[in-house]
């Protein structure tokens, strides 16, 4: 596994001490505080094993903590677990770290101290600020509450702040949108993503709905265009992916350079329950069962459930 061309290193953190929405990746629900070490364990043995398969130095382009409740761990957890993974990792010149969190889980030192590892990038699973839509999903974040981690991440050095807004929301509608964009445009986030509720997560909000509860048809359309025209308003820009930047930033002067260095080869590594990696060679996805994960891990074998080896063909077609 050749990884000159860079790794971006993706670490899933699956625990959380109350109910989470809208998470693609397993969540375990508990108090159990023992579970987390010995999952972090875990992921550094993972680690290990890919770490022993590559044939090449380590440059890493990125490293992505996701996870409901990273103030699951204390901070003193987190900042030995960081240090250990990436000892011996060379980094590259423009590589970045980033956290994705919901901003009700986040704690002030747990921001300080991941700043102080370098983390500079902040993801905030927001979804809608309007207080019906909030309790409909099972996902209370006041805006105050919102704005004052929004504060503490500025005040830690995070360069960037993404809110992560989304719409097709039981009850939502044109003007609770209306809102929610006006408390975004106070707080001027960095970048903004906006994206239709999917399948999965709404067989994962905590009440079952009439089907009338959901935007639809015309109703999902308008909330589109609406979410889109505030973006342009407030000066956002699509950079794909249902991402949104501002002019100003360089992710999106990069895609506007025509020297803009490629991604062909470069290695996608995602640690942890569920995770799907891509390493260009291969690819596969881990247990999403966490005794499933640690039994295979402690044996010192890949916890994958299944994986695919790219065939000559398939490799000259992904060029």
């Amino acid at each position: 596994m050749n990884t000159s061309r860079g790794l971006r290193l993706q670490v899933h953190l699956p625990f959380s001490q109350q109910p989470v929405p809208f998470s693609k990746l397993p969540c375990i629900v508990t108090h159990d505080r023992s579970l987390g070490e010995r999952y972090l364990q875990a992921l550094k043995q993972e680690w290990n094993l890919y770490r022993q398969a590559m044939d090449a130095p380590i440059l890493l382009r990125s490293l992505t903590l996701t996870g409901p409740d990273p103030a699951f761990f204390d901070p003193s957890q987190l900042r030995a677990f960081l240090k250990s993974m990436l000892a011996g990792v060379q980094l590259h010149p423009d590589a970045y770290f980033l956290l994705k969190a919901a901003p009700r889980s986040l704690a002030r030192t747990h921001l300080t101290q991941l700043a102080d590892m370098g983390f500079r990038r902040l993801s905030f699973q927001v979804r809608d600020f309007d207080p019906v839509v909030q309790e409909a999903i099972g996902w209370i974040q006041p805006v105050s509450e919102v704005a004052m981690i929004h504060r503490w991440a500025q005040r830690a050095r995070f360069e960037s702040v993404t809110f992560s807004l989304t719409y097709g929301l039981p009850f939502q509608s044109t003007s609770s949108l209306d809102q929610t964009f006006e408390e975004v445009q106070a707080l001027a986030p960095e970048r903004i993503t906006f994206s239709p509720i999917d399948s999965q997560a709404r067989q994962q909000l905590p009440y079952p709905f009439k089907s009338e509860d959901f935007p639809t048809g015309s109703h999902l359309a308008s909330l589109q265009q609406r979410g889109r025209a505030w973006l342009s308003k407030l000066g956002y820009r699509d950079i794909g992916m249902n991402h949104f930047a501002r002019k100003e930033d360089p992710i999106f002067q990069a895609r506007k350079t025509p020297t803009m260095p490629p991604v062909l080869g470069h290695l996608h590594l995602h640690l942890g329950l569920g995770a799907q990696s891509d390493l260009w060679i291969a690819t596969g996805r881990n247990h999403s069962d966490y005794h499933g994960y640690l039994n295979l891990v402690e044996q010192g074998l890949f916890p994958l459930t299944w994986a695919h080896e790219f065939t000559a063909e398939e490799l000259a077609a992904r060029q």
